[in-house]
Parts: structure tokens; sequence; C-alpha cells
């Protein structure tokens, strides 16, 4: 048996007593070719990506440039191998990608408030920057710049504040994740975002934990404390300065009756006693 597929050539071999299946690895065979036409004595030129998916449908793209065209057969070869290469005829808007989502949330039967949350997030947040974007036209740099027009604003939008985009981003992500789901995507690029960041949190906390700690930055100084930089001692059954004295004229009578933990600062002797006094 000799069965041939886009990427793989496989050869059966029957050597008694056992089958053995060998599969040799083929390349993504894809061609870039210049288109020439004329409309109304007009001489016009396009270059054409010809290329077949990983489930072996024949796809073409048009590009002005031919340096465009380059890139794009650079990136798409390493997606199709990837497998999660989506072409942009197969895809959907992000509008229509969000009214899924909806349908899809009502099915679950979640609570009413939660859908109108996601629905006014979808109409006031998303759609007015990514609405008319194909799914397959998300990349990590436009869900970057996306957030950046959110803080920034626009000529028509005011600016959201940071929780608000961090709650409009989850949602995109759960958009996208529908979208996934449905096979309408291969790949959510707001998760990919989300687990970079996680990942880079991750390394400053193990730095944080292998480097030694330094007093003012990890360990608060006395200052900062709010304690005195004294150090405490310990007073162990202390005599009083002035002997003659009874024992009912000596100021701080308990103090001085045994060991003690005071600051330097107090002492058995700090009230002034005169010295004629007498029981």
């Amino acid at each position: 048996m000799i069965c041939n597929s886009l990427f793989y050539e496989c050869f059966s071999i029957q050597p008694w007593p056992e089958r053995v299946l060998f599969c040799a690895e083929r390349t993504v065979h894809m061609s870039i070719r210049k288109r020439t036409w004329t409309t109304h004595g007009l001489k016009k030129s396009a270059w054409v990506v010809d290329y077949f998916d990983q489930s072996g449908t024949r796809r073409l793209k048009t590009f002005d440039r031919k340096k465009d065209a380059e890139d794009f057969e650079a990136n798409s070869k390493v997606e199709i191998k990837a497998g999660i290469h989506t072409a942009d005829s197969a895809s959907i808007t992000v509008t229509e990608a969000g009214e899924r989502w909806i349908a899809a949330c009502i099915n679950a039967k979640l609570e009413r408030t939660t859908v109108d949350s996601y629905r006014q997030h979808l109409n006031l947040h998303i759609k007015p920057f990514l609405g008319r974007r194909k799914l397959s036209e998300l990349t990590i740099p436009i869900i970057k710049e996306f957030e950046t027009a959110l803080q920034t604003g626009t000529d028509t939008e005011k600016p959201r504040s940071h929780a608000m985009i961090k709650r409009v981003r989850s949602d995109l992500g759960a958009l996208l994740s529908n979208a996934q789901e449905d096979g309408l995507i291969a790949r959510n690029v707001v998760r990919e975002i989300r687990s970079r960041r996680r990942r880079g949190k991750e390394r400053q906390a193990e730095y944080r934990a292998k480097r030694k700690l330094r007093i003012g930055v990890d360990i608060p100084t006395p200052k900062k404390s709010g304690r005195s930089s004294a150090p405490y001692r310990v007073i162990g059954a202390p005599s009083c300065s002035q002997p003659s004295l009874p024992a009912c004229a000596r100021p701080n009578s308990e103090v001085c009756a045994g060991p003690t933990l005071t600051s330097p600062s107090a002492n058995c002797m700090s009230a002034s006693v005169p010295t004629n006094t007498t029981c």
C-alpha cells in the first residue's frame, strides 16, 4: 500500500511476521507568481500566493507587492506545518464571531446580567476597534495595538480605565475561545499574550527569590518600621542610685523589684525625689 497526502508519503511494507509502516515527511508546496491584466487600456499586475492548507484545500491570496507575498508565504508555511493556519476566505469577522459568542452564552443559560455585560463590552469596546477585522487577521501586535487604543483613546472614542481594559481583554479571549471551539480559528492570540505575561511574572518572582535580600528594598529599615533604632536591654534586679532612701520613697519601686525588659531611656531613678523624704 502506498498513500500520498499533502505532507506525508507512507509506504507499507509487510515482512513476515509483522507489518511495518514507514512515513517520510514532505515539504509544504507553495508558489508565488505574477499576474498581469489590462483594464480600460491600463496594464495592471499583482502577486498571487498559491498554496494548500493543512486540510488539503487549495487557497489563493493576492498582494500588490512581492515582498508582502513573500512574508505571507514564510508565515503560512510555519502555520500550516503547525496546523494552525486559517485562510482569510474561510474566516469570519470579529463582529460575526461576537454574535455567535453571545448566542452560545444564552444557550448555556448564563445569568441575564452576565449576558448583558458581555453584549455591552462587545458593542461599546470591541466592535469600534476590531469589528471589521477577520479572525485570521488577529495577531499579537494587533491585540497590543487594540489595548493601546483603549488606553489612550482615539478621535471618536474616549480612553478606558485600566479595570475596563482588563475586562474587555478577558471577554475578547472568551470570544476567540468560542470561535476556536467552533473550528473557525486554530489559535487564540489573547491567551498566548496572557501566558507570555504570566511566564514573565514567574521569572521575575524566581529572580527575586534567588537574589540576596536588600535593606530598604526587601527589608524595611528601622525608621520605616516605626521602631526605635536603639536596642532593648534587660535590667535584672537593679539597685537604686540613692540607697539611703526608704523603699516607700523610691520612684518606680515596682520596676526596680525584679528583672524587666525596658528601654535605655527608662531607669529606676527617672523621677526626681527630694532627699529629706520620710515615711
